[in-house]
């Protein structure tokens, strides 16, 4: 059986303390999401912490991740909220 080849993008806008605890909660999220699916072969779980939402410049994380996507790296991507 061919796994589809799954990744996640985590952000918080704020780099503030309270923002962090949030951050980690998503990425334990979609890491136990997706590896919990036996169809799924998780790739990697991207994030940026304390970036604005406006623009993509300066969100390594998401640029990676749709390098990634550009390459055949990733099938499918989940997201909290767009």
């Amino acid at each position: 059986m061919n796994k589809l080849k799954v990744s996640a993008y985590c952000r918080v806008s704020t780099d503030m303390e309270d923002q962090l605890h949030p951050l980690s909660a998503q990425i334990k999220y979609f890491t136990e999401y997706i590896s919990g699916h036996e169809d799924y072969e998780l790739i990697e779980v991207y994030y940026d912490e304390g970036i604005t939402g406006t623009s993509v410049k300066k969100r390594d994380g998401f640029n990676r991740m749709i390098n990634d996507c550009e390459n055949g790296i990733i099938d499918l991507i989940l997201t909290k909220e767009v």
